[in-house]
């Protein structure tokens, strides 16, 4: 079989008036399977003065960088938008795209080998709830997602074309005016009932969005980007919404900087997060890298390889983002976040500032979502142990991180002060009373921690 090359100019588009040329990434690809990739980046770039790396794989220096890892592409072209097993978006864009030839025109796939290409990757005839692997991911992802939802400032073009890839100018995200629609067109897609232009509607809206809960962009009624989380259409779900929201509360009252979000109601008075997109300001598209993109490893203990990847972003600013780090960290662990703490920090591009800690996203607390018979005793002593281990090992690693004894233990004591007013917070957000003893917040595993 022939290998592929799809030649991609990668640019950083800040507005509608600027494009800079940051490099050339080329996927040589053997259908199903995909080789490898290269990238270079652009003498321009290089010799600007903002000039940034991309990650970890791909430093600021002339030549051709080559990826050959089972990741396929460079991690920063992918770690904002990489799949998991149940990935609602996946299920979505595989409807989508078995009902449509939108991987069979420009880029060179045909719809055979679109079926196996799917097929390789595990999908099959899946639909809602399937397994699927990664193969599926990389390159798909880069290629098909919406333009105007793409994160931070990256925008691709074809070598050749003087659109950018899927800039759909016909399909417009709507206002949150029409959620309600748009929940309608997410059942009709369960049932296997949507029209074509229904699906294509959705598969716009939710384009990028990864993770298991389902979710859509809209705009506000002031006209920014904005991320529905939807837990809201079945009735089992209020605990994911309902943790996301306790957890944004408690982190704002702690000083942790959050996402900016509302809280908005469907016609059918059910509640839903309304998350506002923190990589754009208007139409104006804010520079944005994640830290899992600069790291080894995405284990929170990895505590040399996190260090390494905070300077490599942010070096003129790093003491203040490590600190910041440092504080986060210790904020999720107490309130056995189930989130991956480096995959969901971000830096933000501020043109005076430099390289800045985004605010926080993705934060939830733990929490049982099923009523259990189960001895709470128990389940507290273990988190308990669990995570006084996980603090104490934190603040011995405090020092790489810039943070001194005494701030350290302010920081501790202003956390407990916080969460032992978490049941109050949750009874404000919506929770049940006799729902409380299922969050895991155990504010006992503070207790006797030395800071050395």
């Amino acid at each position: 079989m022939t290998t592929k090359e799809t030649k991609i100019l990668v640019y950083s588009s800040t507005d509608t008036n600027t494009e800079t040329l940051v490099g050339k990434l080329n996927i040589y690809s053997n259908l199903p399977e995909i080789e490898y990739s290269t990238f270079e980046y652009s003498n321009n770039w290089l010799n600007k003065p903002n000039a940034y790396s991309l990650g970890i794989d791909l430093p600021l220096k002339k030549g051709i960088f080559k990826c050959e890892t089972p990741d396929v592409l460079f991690r920063t072209f992918f770690v904002s938008y990489l799949t998991y097993i149940i990935d609602f978006y996946y299920e979505i864009f595989l409807v989508y795209a078995k009902k449509n030839n939108l991987l069979s025109d420009k880029e060179g796939f045909d719809e055979n080998e679109l079926y196996q290409w799917l097929k390789t990757a595990g999908v099959r005839d899946a639909k809602f709830g399937r397994y699927y692997d990664n193969t599926f991911s990389c390159a798909t992802n880069l290629l098909y997602q919406n333009d105007i939802s793409r994160c931070g400032s990256l925008r691709f073009k074809i070598k050749g074309n003087e659109q950018f890839i899927q800039d759909l100018a016909n399909i417009k995200i709507p206002n949150i005016a029409d959620i309600d629609r748009l929940i309608e067109i997410l059942n009709k897609i369960k049932n296997n009932t949507e029209t074509s232009e229904e699906l294509e509607l959705f598969h716009a809206c939710v384009s990028g969005l990864n993770g298991r809960k389902p979710k859509t962009h809209v705009f506000n009624k002031a006209g920014n980007l904005c991320i529905a989380k939807l837990s809201c259409i079945t009735d089992e779900m209020f605990s994911e919404y309902g943790v996301e929201l306790l957890a944004l509360n408690l982190a704002n009252k702690f000083g942790i900087k959050t996402q900016e979000y509302s809280i908005e109601e469907t016609k059918n008075g059910k509640n839903f997060l309304l998350i506002k997109r923190f990589d754009r300001k208007g139409s104006k598209r804010i520079p944005f890298l994640k830290l899992n993109a600069f790291v080894e490893s995405d284990k929170v203990e990895d505590i040399p390889s996190i260090i390494k990847g905070i300077k490599d972003i942010s070096k003129a600013n790093f003491r203040k983002n490590a600190n910041e780090f440092f504080k986060r960290s210790l904020f999720r662990i107490v309130i056995t976040n189930t989130n991956a703490q480096i995959p969901n920090t971000g830096f933000l591009f501020n043109e005076t500032q430099g390289w800045l800690i985004s605010p926080e996203y993705d934060l939830t607390c733990g929490y049982e979502l099923k009523r259990t018979p189960w001895d709470m005793s128990r389940i507290e002593g273990f988190y308990t142990r669990d995570t006084r281990r996980e603090i104490k090992e934190l603040m011995k690693s405090r020092k790489k991180y810039g943070i001194s004894k005494s701030v350290a233990q302010l920081q501790l004591a202003r956390l407990k002060r916080v969460l032992t007013s978490y049941k109050r917070v949750a009874l404000d957000v919506g929770f049940a009373k006799e729902d409380l003893y299922r969050i895991k917040i155990f504010t006992k595993c503070m207790k006797y921690i030395k800071i050395k």
